[in-house]
């Protein structure tokens, strides 16, 4: 079984080269998968990115 690797907003906003209020916009519409954990939102990157990549996170108009 693999590990499930979960990082910070902050470290995915460095991975994709997106801006922290973007990842904020993203969760707050559903378009990314995110997991609470206590205060905190983390986050997987190979979910992340199939869902960028599948057009569920279209752009806001």
């Amino acid at each position: 079984m693999q590990e499930q690797v979960l990082i910070s907003k902050k470290q995915l906003a460095k991975a994709t080269s997106l801006s922290p209020r973007t990842i904020d916009n993203l969760v707050a519409r559903d378009a990314i998968p995110s997991i609470k954990v206590g205060s905190r939102r983390l986050f997987e990157i190979p979910a992340v990115l199939k869902a960028l990549k599948e057009g569920s996170a279209e752009p806001v108009k």
